[in-house]
């Protein structure tokens, strides 16, 4: 017999009173998650630049019917090379557009609703894996860092905002729910769904590639050698799923590329080599890692390993791996393989290792329940009373911690919304903007607004990330002959603009917060 075709749950006995915990204390979970989701939605986090990016796609494929992005000086960039996030985030953001209006609130909805359902596929496999309770334990273990703690990957915060990182999450753990089951069943639907949602789960954020693709090619190399006595019955579920991965990722490229005009085709290629230079594989050796960067590594490593070396001791001598010891093992790869890519290869941004962090304290939540287990066995009958207590005083960490963080940072209205008013109801219509503020220019109704390419980011990152020196990106402002200039966060961090030239070219018409509209002086110039 090549496999065990069982799942072999350890978990605590089954009685009424965990039975009754656990629902009771999923629905709790619900009338938790539901204000600590949408509450004060579309202040906080303040909206931002990323956001922005793929919103202004949504926006453009509603209004225009273009996937792509705008410039006033190049008209529409149709699957321009530099947006990050997949289809299956922009056109959900664009039926929430279409049906609510363009606002933050709409477009993070969607990002909310991707969260809820992570939740809900994380559950299901470390139900699948882990047994019931265990598993709560899990998802508590995930949403503890909430939106306060470990900020740029807490799985709260970034349920939050308009970004990649969570629709990824859902739709590959979704992915893994149904090869993980694929393994029992052998069913060519589940294995063909299986590979074509962790393809679009990649697609919606492409570097998780880096780590998430490598531990499910390992595991099925290994899975197909193991059953290489069967191989005709076995080896196309286990290599199948990583195969459409590959194949749904270079098919969405090819689609985009063939999309692109010449002009755009030709600034791809310069732009996705910079990007694999600056971000992913640096060679800076994990010299700007930071330290909660390192922190996360760490629980990566620890998991990752912990969770093997258990997986080692509890395998029977001769008997081949059960199908659940083999997802877990799939698991324990995940974040391994971020770590050592993240630490030695990436620029280090921390939100990078959100896949494998988030999948890193779901193993530990299940090492944390075995101990529990551990010890409710030296105090007989209490088991319950331990488990329930436990699972108690993670929702009360999860809540009141996260409830504090909401009320103590969010604003009232947020400053680009309220600039974004002011643009349209005063500036021209045909009068250029230029503003580097593009969560601004995602939710204004003015068209012409102009940025600065986007080879200034990567060459700030180069200056600062790989060259330790002072930003002098050398941006001429007046190149396109502006009749307004929007600075805020970005362009002032980046020190983009020349002072001299805007106290000599401009005057300030207002200010909202961190965002400042100037008006080009010319003769005559005015604005009502």
């Amino acid at each position: 017999m090549l496999e065990s075709q069982s799942y072999e749950i350890h978990s605590m006995p089954s009685t009424t009173s965990t039975w009754l915990s656990t629902k009771v204390v999923g629905v709790v979970l619900c009338v938790i998650l539901i204000p600590l989701m949408l509450l004060k939605l579309d202040v906080y986090p303040t909206f931002w630049y990323d956001e922005g990016y793929t919103i202004q796609v949504s926006q453009s494929i509603l209004q225009a019917g273009v996937y792509g992005t705008y410039n006033a000086t190049e008209g529409y960039r149709v699957f321009d090379p530099t947006i990050s996030s997949g289809p299956m985030t922009i056109l959900p953001i664009t039926l929430a557009f279409k049906l609510f209006g363009i606002s933050i609130f709409a477009a993070r909805l969607i990002t909310v609703l991707y969260g809820f359902l992570g939740l809900f596929m994380a559950y299901q496999i470390a139900q699948d894996l882990f047994g019931r309770n265990a598993a709560l334990i899990a998802i508590l273990a995930m949403l503890f860092p909430g939106i306060s703690t470990f900020e740029p990957v807490g799985y709260l915060q970034l349920s939050r905002q308009v970004l990649g990182e969570v629709p990824s999450f859902a739709l590959i753990f979704m992915g893994l729910w149904l090869w993980f089951r694929s393994w029992e069943r052998g069913q060519w639907s589940m294995v063909i769904c299986a590979g074509l949602l962790m393809g679009v789960g990649v697609v919606s954020k492409p570097q998780v590639v880096f780590s998430f693709g490598p531990a499910i090619g390992i595991i099925a190399l290994i899975r197909t050698f193991f059953s290489r006595r069967e191989l005709l019955r076995y080896a196309p579920r286990y290599i199948l799923p990583p195969a459409l991965v590959v194949a749904v990722f270079g098919g969405w490229t090819l689609f985009q590329r063939l999309g692109m005009t010449d002009a755009l085709r030709a600034e791809s290629a310069p732009l996705l080599a910079e990007a694999m230079q600056l971000h992913f594989f640096t060679g800076l050796m994990g010299s700007t890692v930071s330290t909660t960067g390192w922190i996360i590594t760490g629980v990566m490593v620890f998991s990752g390993v912990a969770s093997l070396v258990i997986l080692y001791h509890q395998r029977k001598a001769g008997v081949p791996l059960t199908n659940q010891q083999w997802g877990i093992a799939t698991l324990a790869l995940i974040p391994l393989v971020m770590a050592a890519w993240y630490a030695l290869f990436s620029v280090g941004f921390e939100r990078y290792t959100f896949m494998g962090f988030m999948v890193s304290l779901l193993l530990l939540g299940n090492i944390g329940y075995q101990l529990i287990v551990a010890i409710t066995k030296r105090l007989r009958d209490r088991d319950n009373l331990v488990y329930v207590g436990i699972v108690a005083a993670l929702l009360v960490l999860i809540t009141v911690g996260n409830a504090y963080s909401l009320a103590n940072h969010w604003n009232d209205r947020d400053n680009v919304d309220a600039m974004a008013d002011y643009i349209d109801a005063n500036v021209p219509d045909d009068e250029i903007v230029e503003s580097l503020e593009v969560e601004l220019n995602s939710l204004t109704q003015h068209r012409e607004m102009h940025r600065a390419s986007y080879s200034y980011i990567y060459e700030a990152i180069r200056q600062l990330w790989h060259n330790d020196q002072p930003f002098d990106l050398d941006y001429d402002v007046l190149e396109v002959d502006p009749d307004y200039l929007v600075t805020g966060q970005t362009s002032g961090w980046l020190q983009l603009y020349d002072e001299k030239v805007i106290t000599d070219q401009f005057r300030t018409v207002v200010e909202f917060g961190p965002y400042i509209l100037l008006q080009r002086i010319r003769d005559g110039s005015s604005i009502e």
